[in-house]
């Protein structure tokens, strides 16, 4: 597990391993470039959830894991999962990965620690991300919905206003994005479903 106190936050990478089968049993520990990723984030006080206890869970999937940008994002893809009549045969990652910034240093602590069936869906204004993470995790699927957020959003002094997946109330699907949401929803299912 991942902990933190007082002093200066640390991961010791010798500590962090996860024991998974794969042609028998196996032991896949972090990377050096992930043990400084989890230091770093473990001091990130804007995202504790990140490494918090609900992504910790991870460590006790089997596999089939779903990384998302934040907490929105679990909270909302689980209704519009509903709403399309989907399901995925998978776990969202905690809380998200606490912005796109972030999926490529989750994405390389679950592939070293094994992990073989791993998903990351952006916001259409990150899809720029998605040539990087497809090429750095061939073996994992990386996305991005049709809109810039899953959320639709009034503008604020700073802020324009965002026409997300949702509909202004946050309630369904805006239909102009129903089919292409399902299509990418039924891919992601039949790449988790995959042997």
């Amino acid at each position: 597990m991942l902990s933190s106190t007082h002093v200066r936050p640390s991961v010791n990478r010798t500590a962090v391993v996860r024991v998974h089968v794969d042609k028998g049993s196996k032991i896949s520990a972090l990377s050096p470039e992930s043990a400084a990723w989890c230091s770093t984030m473990l001091g990130n006080l804007n995202n504790p959830h990140v490494l918090g206890l609900n992504a910790q869970e991870v460590f006790f999937l089997d596999d089939r894991v779903v990384l998302v940008e934040g907490q929105e994002d679990v909270v909302y893809y689980g209704k519009i999962l509903k709403e399309l009549g989907l399901e995925l045969n998978a776990e969202f990652y905690g809380w998200g990965v606490g912005g796109a910034g972030n999926m490529s240093g989750v994405a390389r602590l679950l592939h070293d620690l094994g992990f073989k069936r791993v998903v990351g869906i952006l916001d259409a204004n990150e899809q720029h991300r998605l040539s990087n993470l497809n090429r750095d995790f061939p073996s994992f699927r990386f996305d991005a919905i049709p809109a810039n957020d899953v959320r639709s959003k009034p503008p604020t002094p700073t802020k324009p206003e965002v026409d997300g997946l949702l509909d202004k109330d946050n309630a369904q699907i805006r239909p102009e994005h129903t089919e292409q949401t399902r299509a990418l929803f039924q891919k992601i299912g039949a790449y988790l479903s995959a042997q």
